[in-house]
């Protein structure tokens, strides 16, 4: 077994000189918020955009499936965003809507 980080064995070092140092250059705080990266096969691509033309196309009959895929990644999406800002800014929604607790009595 060997001490080296597991992404040693997948990479080259020039590889994981390149990944270092464009991910030095994302920045986390609250302005600059939250970086998603997403990861799709040529398949899951070619998935993608049929299901996403085929909700363009009312007259077909899998239309309503292929929205109800579309609004499935929304969902997960729009999940993974609000489960990020209720972590990272627990008030969002009262920053937001400029909302404070001297308003809701």
């Amino acid at each position: 077994m060997t001490d080296k980080p597991w992404m040693w064995s997948i990479f080259s070092k020039e590889e994981i000189d390149e990944l270092m140092t464009n991910s030095s250059r994302i920045m986390w705080d609250q302005e600059n918020g939250l970086v998603i990266h997403l990861t799709l096969s040529n398949n899951q691509c070619m998935d993608f955009l049929h299901h996403y033309f085929m909700t363009r196309e009312t007259e077909f009959p899998d239309a309503v499936a292929s929205t109800e895929f579309i609004e499935g990644f929304l969902f997960d999406l729009m999940t993974n965003i609000e489960q990020h800002l209720d972590k990272e800014v627990p008030d969002w929604q009262e920053r937001y809507y400029n909302l404070n607790a001297e308003d809701e009595d």
